[in-house]
C-alpha cells in the first residue's frame, strides 16, 4: 500500500530535525588539513574564492547528510556488508600519476581508452562434514598444555605471516589436502576441466611420537564451490582459508573467497564467516590480526559485464577506485586489495582497487608493493641503427624496425590496523626474479631487475578497414634476425619511489636466478655458464657499490640466511661450460659483506627440488641446525625422497633420508620440540626423533 502525502511530510520533518541536531556536532569535528589540501590541488585549474566557498558549503551539507543517513540506518536496521567504506575513504589520496575516480562514468571512459588503444595496434598473437576420530582425552590434554618450540612457515618478512597448506601451533598440525573431483566422485588424473577441487582440512594432535587425528572438515558451502589455490593461516583459535572459486562456469570467471573458522574446540570446527571479492586470488598476508588479500579482476567483454569490482556482492564505491594517468595493460583489469579483521570477520575493514594488473607482490612490515610487468615498444626505423637494418631489406617501405623492452610498474600502499593507503607509483626497466628481489630498509626500497632489449625487423601490410572506415596496419611477419641485449640493474628508491641511486649493466647476457638482502648488503646470483654471486654494499643508500663477485659452476636457485654471517644456497651443479648435473648445497661466509664459499655439497642422485621455486617447501633453522627439503631422483622413476641435513663444523651432513613414493608434491617438514614431522597432506604424517634421527611413528590423515 502506498504512503500518504502527509506521512511523507512527517518523515521529512523527522529527517530535517535529525539534520539540525547533527549539524551542531560538526563544529566539534576535526579537519584533516592534508585532505583539504588534496581537494584544493586535485584540479589543474585554479579555484577562485567563490568556488572555494561553494566547496566548503557543499562539504558541510555532505557532513550533515551523512550524520542523518547514519541515524536513519540505525533506526531502520538496514545493515549491509560494505559498511566500512567511510573509514577507507579517509585514508585515500591521489598524486600526479594516480587519482581517485569522481564517478562511475569516469571509470567507463578510462576503460574505453584501453579498448580503443588496443584496437589501434593490432597484434599478430593471437557443506561441512565433521568426524571425531576417538582421540584419547589424555593426548588432547597434553597437546593443550604443552608449549614447545616449533617451526613456522618460511616467510620473507618478520612478523608478517604467509599462508601455506601446512601449519602448526606447537600442539596441533593443520593440513589442507585437495582432490580433483566432480560432485564428490573420483576422476582420472588428467580430467581437470572446470570441476574444481574438493579441499579437506584436517587437525592432528601431536605429542612427540604420539599423533592422532582430531577432526576434519570439507571446505564447501552451498554458494561457493572452491576451485583452487587454497591456503591457510592459524592465529590462536582462529583459522583462515584464502583461495578462489568458480563464480561463473560459463565464462570461466574466478573470484576470491575467505573462510574464517572458530577452532577453539578442535573436535568441532565451526565456520564463522565467508567473505568474497571479485577477481582471481593472487596473494595475501596476515599482520597484527588483519588479513590483506589481493585479487586480479579482469574482464574482456565489459559491455556485457559489470566493469567495477564487487566486494561481498556490492559494487565498490567509485571513491575507492584509483585511475592511473597511464595504464600499460592491454586489456581492462583491476587489482583489488581488501583488509579483514580475522577476529571480527563479518565484513572487510577497508577495500580499494586500481585499474591495472599485478604479477608479483612484496610486503614489508609497513608497506605493500604490487608489481606488474608490461612491454613497451618503440619505433626506431628513422634512427641510425634502424636505417642500417632497413637498407638490407628489399621492400623498405613496409618494414619497420622496433625496439622492445619489458618494464615493471611498482605500486606502493601503506597498511596499518586494517587500513590501506595508496602512497606512490614508479616504472623501472626490466623485471624481477621473485619477491626476494625487493627489500625495504630505513624507508628505502632496494631491488634488482633483469633487462632485455630486443630489436626486431617487422613486416607490415596496410589495408582499409571498411567497418571502421580507416587505414590499418597489420603485422605480417617478424624476421629471424632479432638482436637481444640483456643485463641486470640495481636500484634504490626513496619512500615516494623516486630513484635515488642505481648500478647498471651487471652480468651482461646472464639472467637472475636468486636474490637476498640482509642488513647493509644484498646478494644476487646470475647464470650463463658459471654462477656469479654478486655482493652489493648498501651502507650508503645513495651510493651503493659492488664489493664482491664470486664465480662458481652451476647456480643457486634459492638463497636464505642460515645465520647473519652465513648465506645458504640450493640449486643445480654444473661445469665451466654451463652443463648442469645434480643438486648442490652451498654455504657462504658473509660476515664481512663479501661472500666467500664456506662449504659445498653435490647431490648427484637428484636433479630437482620444489625448493627451487617454492621457498615454503624448505625448512632452514640454525637453532636446530637443520636443513630439510624434498627432492626427486634423476631417473624415470619419479621417486621423491625427503632429505634432512645438519650444518655443523662448516660441513653439511645428511642425517635422515625417507622415500615418500612416486609423483609426490606439496610435502612440508616442521619440527615441534625434539621431533621432526614430514607432512604429506594427501596421505600421512611421519614423526622423526631428532635425538637419533629415526622414524618412530606415522599417522594416516586422509
Amino acid at each position: 500500500m502506498s504512503k500518504r502525502f502527509e506521512d511523507i511530510d512527517n518523515e521529512n520533518l523527522k529527517v530535517a530535525e535529525m539534520i539540525r541536531q547533527d549539524s551542531t556536532k560538526i563544529e566539534n569535528c576535526a579537519v584533516d588539513e592534508e585532505v583539504v589540501a588534496q581537494i584544493r590541488s586535485y584540479e589543474k585549474t585554479k579555484w577562485n574564492v567563490y568556488k572555494v566557498i561553494s566547496a566548503v558549503a557543499a562539504c558541510a551539507v555532505l557532513c550533515m547528510t551523512i550524520f542523518a543517513w547514519k541515524n536513519i540506518n540505525l533506526q531502520t536496521g538496514n545493515h549491509q556488508k560494505n559498511n566500512n567504506i567511510e573509514k577507507t575513504m579517509i585514508s585515500l589520496h591521489s598524486d600526479k600519476n594516480v587519482k581517485l575516480a569522481r564517478n562511475y562514468s569516469e571509470i567507463d571512459k578510462k576503460i574505453d581508452e584501453i579498448i580503443d588503444r588496443e584496437h589501434q595496434f593490432f597484434l599478430a598473437e593471437g557443506e561441512m562434514i565433521k568426524k571425531s576420530q576417538g582421540v584419547s582425552s589424555s593426548l588432547e590434554a597434553v597437546a593443550d598444555t604443552l608449549k614447545k618450540e616449533y617451526s613456522q612457515t618460511n616467510k620473507q618478512t618478520e612478523n608478517v605471516d604467509e599462508a601455506d597448506i601446512v601449519k602448526t601451533d606447537g600442539k596441533y598440525i593443520y593440513t589442507l589436502s585437495s582432490r580433483m573431483d566432480n560432485q564428490g566422485k573420483k576422476i582420472g588424473d588428467y580430467d581437470v576441466c572446470w570441476i574444481g577441487s574438493r579441499y579437506k582440512l584436517t587437525i592432528t594432535a601431536v605429542d612427540g611420537k604420539r599423533m592422532e587425528k582430531v577432526s576434519s572438515v570439507y571446505i564447501e558451502s552451498k554458494e561457493i564451490n572452491v576451485f583452487g589455490h587454497l591456503e591457510m593461516y592459524i592465529s590462536g583459535d582462529v583459522l583462515v582459508l584464502t583461495g578462489e572459486y568458480l563464480k561463473n562456469k560459463k565464462e570461466s570467471e574466478m573470484s576470491t573467497c575467505i573462510f574464517v573458522y572458530d577452532i577453539s574446540d578442535r573436535k568441532q570446527i565451526k565456520l564463522k564467516d565467508i567473505n568474497v571479492q571479485d577477481g582471481s586470488y593472487s596473494n595475501s598476508r596476515l599482520s597484527d590480526g588483519y588479513l590483506y588479500t589481493i585479487s586480479n579482476y579482469d574482464f574482456y567483454n565489459y559491455k556485457e559485464k559489470e566493469c567495477v569490482p564487487k566486494i561481498n556482492g556490492n559494487k565498490m564505491d567509485y571513491e575507492c577506485v584509483y585511475l592511473p594517468k597511464k595504464i600499460e595493460n592491454k586489456w581492462p583489469e583491476y587489482t583489488v586489495i581488501t583488509a579483514l579483521d580475522i577476529h571480527n570477520s563479518n565484513d572487510f575493514t577497508s577495500e580499494i582497487s586500481i585499474l591495472g594488473g599485478v604479477n608479483n607482490i612484496y610486503v614489508s612490515q609497513n608497506n605493500i608493493y604490487l608489481l606488474n610487468v608490461y612491454c613497451d615498444t618503440k619505433d626506431i626505423t628513422n634512427t641510425q641503427k634502424g636505417k642500417q637494418i632497413i637498407e638490407s631489406q628489399k621492400d623498405k617501405k613496409n618494414y619497420k624496425i622496433e625496439k622492445s623492452c619489458d618494464y615493471t610498474k611498482i605500486m606502493k600502499y601503506s597498511y596499518k590496523d586494517g587500513k590501506i593507503n595508496y602512497v606512490a607509483a614508479a616504472n623501472l626497466p626490466g623485471w624481477i626474479d621473485d619477491q626476494f628481489s625487493l627489500d625495504e630498509k630505513d624507508g628505502y626500497l632496494r631491488m634488482v631487475t633483469h633487462i632485455n632489449n630486443i630489436t626486431s625487423t617487422n613486416l607490415y601490410r596496410t589495408y582499409y578497414d571498411a567497418k571502421n572506415k580507416k587505414k590499418e596496419r597489420e603485422l605480417v611477419e617478424t624476421l629471424d634476425n632479432e638482436e637481444i641485449e640483456s643485463w641486470n640493474n640495481v636500484y634504490v628508491l626513496a619512500s615516494n619511489l623516486e630513484k635515488v641511486a642505481s648500478i647498471k649493466g651487471l652480468a651482461k647476457n646472464e639472467e637472475i636466478y636468486s636474490v637476498r638482502f640482509l642488513g647493509d648488503y644484498g646478494y644476487f646470483v646470475s647464470f650463463e655458464n658459471t654462477d656469479p654471486l654478486f655482493t652489493i654494499d648498501f651502507s650508503d643508500m645513495k651510493h651503493p657499490k659492488v664489493v664482491g663477485e664470486l664465480k662458481m659452476p652451476g647456480f643457486s636457485d634459492y638463497l636464505q640466511f642460515y645465520r647473519d654471517d652465513l648465506l645458504f644456497g640450493i640449486g643445480q651443479n654444473g661445469d665451466d661450460k654451463g652443463n648442469l648435473s645434480g643438486l648442490k648445497l652451498d654455504m657462504y661466509d658473509v660476515e664481512k659483506g663479501k661472500a666467500k664459499l664456506k662449504s659445498k655439497l653435490v647431490l648427484k642422485e637428484y636433479d630437482y627440488s620444489e625448493a627451487f621455486y617454492n621457498y615454503k617447501s624448505i625448512l632452514i633453522d640454525s637453532k636446530k641446525e637443520l636443513i630439510g627439503f624434498y627432492a626427486e631422483r634423476n631417473s624415470d622413476s619419479y621417486v621423491t625422497d625427503y632429505l634432512l641435513y645438519t650444518y655443523k663444523n662448516n660441513q653439511f651432513k645428511k642425517v635422515f633420508k625417507f622415500s615418500i613414493g612416486k609423483y609426490v608434491e606439496n610435502l612440508r617438514g616442521i619440527y615441534i620440540g625434539d621431533y621432526f614431522y614430514i607432512v604429506n597432506p594427501e596421505r600421512k604424517i611421519y614423526a622423526v626423533d631428532l635425538l637419533n634421527y629415526k622414524k618412530v611413528s606415522e599417522v594416516k590423515i586422509r
